[in-house]
């Protein structure tokens, strides 16, 4: 052969070309198969060859021009050939960068969603640091009016207020009724 081609059966992205790019390539193949073979004008003639006299004569005069027609076709399929191999490299550069690209475009985005979450997360945080401070105070507003309450209430009780005082148990801090 005059050139090396690129591999057809090597398939560097993983299978992940479609059946279009696969034909194309197949079909730019087998034309460069087919130009390969007849860059020589059939020449030399075989010694089997029908009409083989003919033939020879017909290359004997022809031969000035055909000599330069068959180098003509060497150029052009060397040419088709280098073209075929950078168009080869090309396509996977594109596709290298395009990988890189989104990537990147990806990564930025995960790190922006991330501090779009952190300030979201932090004012979260204000938010329920304030709603507590608001608790606090409405809790302290609603012991002073319940002190107010009780302090407003008879000073005497009846006596069955004193005895359900008796039967009140201290649990975790906070006072309960015992049921009889």
């Amino acid at each position: 052969m005059l050139g090396q081609r690129p591999d057809s059966t090597d398939d560097s992205d993983g299978g992940a070309t479609t059946e279009l790019e696969s034909a194309t390539k197949t079909e730019f193949e087998a034309a460069l198969d087919q130009a390969e073979r007849h860059a020589d004008l059939g020449l030399p003639v075989g010694s089997s060859e029908r009409f083989r006299l003919a033939k020879r004569i017909v290359v004997k005069i022809g031969w000035p021009y055909l000599r330069r027609q068959i180098a003509f076709n060497h150029a052009i399929m060397q040419s088709n050939l280098a073209l075929a191999e950078r168009v080869t490299r090309l396509q996977e550069r594109i596709e290298r960068d395009l990988r890189n690209d989104l990537l990147d475009f990806a990564d930025r985005s995960v790190s922006q969603a991330h501090a779009e979450i952190g300030d979201h997360v932090a004012e979260m945080r204000r938010v329920n640091a304030d709603l507590i401070l608001e608790v606090r105070s409405l809790l302290e507003e609603l012991n002073t009016m319940t002190e107010a309450v009780l302090r407003t209430l008879p000073q005497e009780r009846d006596p069955q207020n004193r005895e359900a005082e008796h039967n009140d148990v201290e649990i975790d801090g906070s006072t309960t009724e015992r049921r009889r």
